[in-house]
């Protein structure tokens, strides 16, 4: 293995975080290393092609290079952060439904984040489409009041 090559897996090892290419060039640089975008990707794919690190591919974002060792993920569909999840390990179970032995699998589970469930509620409340809701439903209020129907004004927002 190159010593470049040795710069980047030992970078991918020692943090818990789901780096780019760009971020391992970035880290390169910090810590007074030469080496050029392009040599990272290059050690990258050799790295990947000899099984030392696994590539997590998220529509919409960068490739990220992970450790090997056994684990899953959490994906948020919306800001594409990755979280590593230990779950129990399905190679048995899913072997035994195929019917054949499988080398390996990679579960990816999607959900949206806790951030981006908060930028939302709040993103919701200046939206065109939320305030036409809102005085649609206020309207709607109004007439019913108007024809003496028995509502109150939360009961439309259920």
């Amino acid at each position: 293995m190159t010593k470049n090559a040795q710069c980047i897996l030992q970078i991918i090892n020692e943090t818990c975080e789901h780096l780019s290419a760009e971020d391992i060039f970035r880290i390169l640089k910090e810590r007074g290393n030469k080496m050029v975008l392009a040599t990272v990707y290059n050690n990258l794919n050799a790295l990947l092609k000899q099984g030392y690190i696994g590539v997590i591919c998220v529509e919409g974002q960068p490739d990220r290079y992970d450790r090997v060792k056994k684990h899953d993920h959490l994906v948020c569909r919306k800001c594409g952060n990755i979280l590593d999840v230990n779950l129990k390990d399905y190679t048995r179970s899913i072997e035994k439904c195929l019917g054949f032995e499988i080398n390996s699998y990679d579960l990816r589970i999607n959900y949206v984040c806790d951030d981006c469930k908060k930028l939302n509620r709040r993103i919701r409340w200046a939206t065109p489409s939320f305030l036409y809701d809102f005085t649609y439903h206020v309207v709607i209020y109004i007439i019913c009041k108007l024809h003496l129907i028995e509502l109150t004004f939360f009961e439309f927002f259920i």
